[in-house]
């Protein structure tokens, strides 16, 4: 059951000990809090005829020689006293102390402590509020940081791939070419709008394949043919690589590029087609002077390849001195071994 402190009757216990006092044993000041609390506020305690062992009944305890070693000192410490032949115990001091009010100048101390300490926790409260809210700061900067380092980081892999030869887009299908250093140059290259590719094959005589037709199983030896097809597109571009660059390491006919090759044959492209494709890329003077001559970007898709084929049928195409010779003038083999056509 809680209590009612407000209706609880107390005493007064002051905290400093003084050395007589701590030199009694500990059940001495034990006894003597207990009594405390059983004395009237005139600090009288009655015990009648029993005398002194009366003490041992209002603690509920027995008479023993520890109670009465004790109370022994206790009375020669002076902090009780026996009247009346033992039938009172009295507590000298006890009404002073406990109606004893505080100084002022002892009230203005605890007010000056309790405000200290209210300063206190207002300063650590603030301080805590300012902790977090540095470490929210630094978690913001923390996640800009690394996205700063991974937008720097995809810069310097697009600057890295223009270096190495452009993997990078080329200029946009039918858009004209802005080159802010040919200026007002008459000769400068201009981008023809590219044919549609259906209007390209009925132009140049090609069978447009029947999507509606059947299947036709594959002949014995198509792959090989197929193998062979794409590397001599291979080597004719590295013949025109070579023929621009002379030095350094050249690209490599990986497994990747294979299949776009492959792709563009299964997409009704002829061998001619591609080797006309590379003759744009290498008369093209925006991509040269750009790195855009990359061999991905030239087999990536139909539309690159109808693009490249167009710079050729431009009026000012750009493929004047650079173009390279045509199949069969172009000695492949010397490229295919000297650059490592195959991976």
């Amino acid at each position: 059951m809680a209590r009612d402190w407000s209706n609880e009757p107390w005493r007064k216990l002051y905290t400093r000990d003084e050395p007589e006092w701590l030199m009694l044993s500990w059940q001495a000041r034990g006894l003597f809090y207990e009594l405390l609390k059983r004395v009237d506020r005139a600090g009288v305690m009655t015990l009648g005829r029993a005398g002194r062992i009366a003490i041992a009944a209002a603690l509920s305890s027995s008479w023993d020689d520890d109670l009465s070693s004790a109370i022994t000192e206790l009375e020669n410490d002076g902090s009780i006293v026996f009247l009346d032949s033992e039938t009172q115990l009295f507590v000298p001091n006890f009404a002073k102390a406990q109606c004893a009010s505080t100084s002022n100048a002892e009230r203005q101390r605890r007010k000056r402590e309790k405000r200290s300490i209210s300063l206190d926790e207002l300063s650590a409260e603030k301080h805590s509020c300012h902790e977090k809210k540095r470490h929210a700061m630094t978690r913001d900067d923390t996640r800009r940081h690394v996205e700063t380092r991974k937008e720097e980081k995809r810069r310097e892999e697009k600057r890295r791939d223009k270096k190495r030869g452009g993997v990078g887009e080329g200029a946009p299908n039918g858009a004209p070419i802005f080159d802010p250093g040919l200026g007002d140059n008459p000769d400068r290259p201009t981008l023809a709008p590219s044919l549609p590719l259906m209007a390209v094959f009925g132009a140049e005589g090609a069978e447009v394949p029947d999507e509606t037709a059947k299947p036709v199983k594959a002949q014995p030896g198509a792959g090989k043919d197929m193998s062979e097809k794409v590397q001599r597109v291979w080597n004719y571009y590295l013949a025109g690589w070579g023929k621009q660059f002379k030095r350094g390491n050249p690209p490599v006919l990986t497994e990747v590029r294979k299949r776009k090759i492959r792709a563009r044959f299964k997409e009704g492209f002829s061998e001619e087609d591609l080797t006309r494709a590379c003759d744009g890329l290498w008369g093209h003077r925006w991509h040269l002077e750009n790195g855009q001559t990359s061999p991905d970007l030239l087999f990536r898709d139909a539309k690159h390849v109808e693009q490249f084929r167009g710079y050729l049928e431009a009026p000012n195409g750009g493929n004047g001195a650079n173009k390279v010779q045509p199949l069969d003038g172009c000695d492949v083999s010397k490229w295919g071994i000297e650059y490592g056509g195959e991976e």
